[in-house]
Protein backbone atom coordinates (compact mmCIF):
# COMPACT_ATOMS: atom_id res chain seq x y z
CA UNK A 1 0.00 0.00 0.00
CA UNK A 2 1.23 3.48 -0.86
CA UNK A 3 1.81 6.01 1.84
CA UNK A 4 -0.60 9.00 1.93
CA UNK A 5 2.12 11.46 0.82
CA UNK A 6 2.81 9.41 -2.33
CA UNK A 7 -0.89 9.03 -3.06
CA UNK A 8 -1.26 12.79 -3.41
CA UNK A 9 1.37 12.85 -6.20
CA UNK A 10 -0.08 9.88 -8.08
CA UNK A 11 -2.72 11.85 -10.09
CA UNK A 12 -0.08 14.43 -11.11
CA UNK A 13 2.37 11.73 -12.24
CA UNK A 14 -0.41 9.97 -14.13
CA UNK A 15 -1.41 13.23 -15.90
CA UNK A 16 2.20 13.93 -16.97
CA UNK A 17 2.55 10.38 -18.31
CA UNK A 18 -0.64 10.68 -20.37
CA UNK A 19 0.37 14.10 -21.72
CA UNK A 20 3.75 12.78 -22.85
CA UNK A 21 2.23 9.68 -24.44
CA UNK A 22 -0.46 11.58 -26.33
CA UNK A 23 1.78 14.23 -27.91
CA UNK A 24 1.56 14.82 -31.66
CA UNK A 25 5.35 14.78 -32.17
CA UNK A 26 5.14 18.06 -34.07
CA UNK A 27 8.44 19.22 -32.57
CA UNK A 28 10.39 16.34 -34.12
CA UNK A 29 12.47 16.79 -37.24
CA UNK A 30 10.67 16.86 -40.55
CA UNK A 31 11.76 14.52 -43.35
CA UNK A 32 13.55 16.63 -45.90
CA UNK A 33 12.76 14.15 -48.67
CA UNK A 34 15.15 12.40 -51.01
CA UNK A 35 17.31 14.25 -53.50
CA UNK A 36 17.18 12.55 -56.89
CA UNK A 37 20.85 13.23 -57.58
CA UNK A 38 22.24 12.04 -54.24
CA UNK A 39 22.62 8.28 -53.72
CA UNK A 40 21.50 6.89 -50.34
CA UNK A 41 24.97 5.73 -49.29
CA UNK A 42 26.80 8.89 -50.32
CA UNK A 43 28.71 7.04 -53.06
CA UNK A 44 28.59 7.48 -56.79
CA UNK A 45 25.34 7.13 -58.70
CA UNK A 46 24.98 3.88 -60.61
CA UNK A 47 24.32 4.53 -64.29
CA UNK A 48 21.81 2.29 -66.07
CA UNK A 49 22.48 1.59 -69.74
CA UNK A 50 19.97 -0.18 -71.97
CA UNK A 51 21.95 -2.14 -74.54
CA UNK A 52 19.27 -4.40 -75.98
CA UNK A 53 15.92 -5.97 -75.21
CA UNK A 54 16.65 -9.68 -75.06
CA UNK A 55 13.91 -12.05 -76.23
CA UNK A 56 12.45 -14.28 -73.50
CA UNK A 57 13.71 -17.85 -73.26
CA UNK A 58 11.41 -20.83 -73.84
CA UNK A 59 11.92 -22.15 -70.28
CA UNK A 60 14.21 -21.55 -67.34
CA UNK A 61 16.49 -18.56 -66.90
CA UNK A 62 19.01 -18.98 -69.71
CA UNK A 63 19.21 -20.37 -73.21
CA UNK A 64 22.41 -21.61 -74.85
CA UNK A 65 23.20 -21.39 -78.55
CA UNK A 66 26.27 -23.49 -79.36
CA UNK A 67 29.24 -21.90 -81.04
CA UNK A 68 33.01 -21.74 -80.56
CA UNK A 69 34.95 -22.17 -77.32
CA UNK A 70 34.54 -18.43 -76.67
CA UNK A 71 31.45 -17.49 -74.67
CA UNK A 72 29.14 -14.49 -74.83
CA UNK A 73 26.88 -14.12 -71.79
CA UNK A 74 23.90 -11.79 -72.20
CA UNK A 75 21.67 -10.48 -69.42
CA UNK A 76 21.50 -7.78 -66.77
CA UNK A 77 25.21 -7.14 -66.31
CA UNK A 78 26.37 -5.50 -63.08
CA UNK A 79 29.61 -3.53 -62.83
CA UNK A 80 30.83 -1.24 -60.04
CA UNK A 81 29.53 1.89 -61.82
CA UNK A 82 26.99 0.69 -64.41
CA UNK A 83 24.12 -1.71 -64.93
CA UNK A 84 23.92 -2.91 -68.54
CA UNK A 85 20.39 -4.12 -69.32
CA UNK A 86 20.69 -6.56 -72.19
CA UNK A 87 24.45 -6.28 -71.68
CA UNK A 88 27.17 -8.68 -72.69
CA UNK A 89 30.21 -10.35 -71.14
CA UNK A 90 32.74 -11.94 -73.51
CA UNK A 91 34.91 -14.77 -72.20
CA UNK A 92 37.78 -16.22 -74.25
CA UNK A 93 38.56 -19.97 -74.44
CA UNK A 94 41.06 -19.59 -71.55
CA UNK A 95 38.24 -18.36 -69.30
CA UNK A 96 39.37 -14.73 -69.21
CA UNK A 97 36.84 -11.90 -69.44
CA UNK A 98 37.72 -9.87 -72.52
CA UNK A 99 34.82 -7.42 -72.68
CA UNK A 100 31.95 -6.13 -70.54
CA UNK A 101 29.39 -3.75 -72.02
CA UNK A 102 26.93 -3.46 -74.88
CA UNK A 103 28.91 -4.58 -77.94
CA UNK A 104 31.18 -7.49 -76.97
CA UNK A 105 30.26 -9.99 -79.69
CA UNK A 106 32.96 -10.85 -82.22
CA UNK A 107 30.99 -13.58 -84.00
CA UNK A 108 30.76 -17.34 -83.63
CA UNK A 109 30.80 -17.50 -79.82
CA UNK A 110 28.66 -19.83 -77.76
CA UNK A 111 25.88 -17.48 -76.64
CA UNK A 112 24.32 -17.84 -73.20
CA UNK A 113 21.28 -15.57 -73.17
CA UNK A 114 19.69 -14.86 -69.77
CA UNK A 115 17.17 -12.02 -70.28
CA UNK A 116 16.07 -12.01 -66.61
CA UNK A 117 19.37 -13.29 -65.22
CA UNK A 118 21.88 -11.09 -63.40
CA UNK A 119 25.52 -11.43 -64.42
CA UNK A 120 28.32 -10.22 -62.13
CA UNK A 121 31.49 -10.56 -64.23
CA UNK A 122 34.57 -11.38 -62.21
CA UNK A 123 32.67 -11.85 -58.94
CA UNK A 124 34.27 -14.51 -56.80
CA UNK A 125 32.02 -15.93 -54.13
CA UNK A 126 34.47 -16.39 -51.27
CA UNK A 127 31.87 -18.11 -49.12
CA UNK A 128 31.61 -21.23 -51.27
CA UNK A 129 33.97 -24.03 -50.34
CA UNK A 130 35.72 -24.33 -53.70
CA UNK A 131 37.58 -27.52 -52.72
CA UNK A 132 34.24 -29.29 -52.34
CA UNK A 133 33.81 -29.11 -56.13
CA UNK A 134 36.50 -31.79 -56.47
CA UNK A 135 34.50 -34.33 -54.42
CA UNK A 136 32.33 -37.06 -55.89
CA UNK A 137 28.60 -36.31 -55.87
CA UNK A 138 27.00 -36.98 -52.48
CA UNK A 139 24.89 -40.13 -52.11
CA UNK A 140 21.98 -39.51 -49.75
CA UNK A 141 22.04 -42.11 -46.97
CA UNK A 142 18.58 -41.22 -45.68
CA UNK A 143 19.97 -40.32 -42.23
CA UNK A 144 18.67 -37.04 -40.84
CA UNK A 145 20.60 -35.11 -38.23
CA UNK A 146 18.94 -32.69 -35.84
CA UNK A 147 22.14 -31.24 -34.36
CA UNK A 148 25.68 -30.90 -35.69
CA UNK A 149 27.10 -33.04 -32.87
CA UNK A 150 25.20 -36.00 -34.29
CA UNK A 151 27.28 -35.99 -37.48
CA UNK A 152 30.45 -34.48 -35.97
CA UNK A 153 30.93 -36.79 -32.98
CA UNK A 154 28.30 -39.49 -33.47
CA UNK A 155 26.02 -38.23 -30.71
CA UNK A 156 22.71 -40.09 -30.12
CA UNK A 157 24.04 -43.19 -31.88
CA UNK A 158 24.16 -41.50 -35.29
CA UNK A 159 27.09 -42.33 -37.60
CA UNK A 160 29.80 -39.71 -38.07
Amino acid sequence: MLRPSLLSFFPAILAVAFAAACGDNSATSVDAGVDADVPPDGGEMIEEVTCATLPPVASGTCEVTAGSDSKLVKGIVLTPTKVFRGGQVAVNPAGQITCVGCECATGGETVISCPDGVVSPGLINTHDHITFTQNDPYTDSGIRYEHRHQWRIGQDGKPK
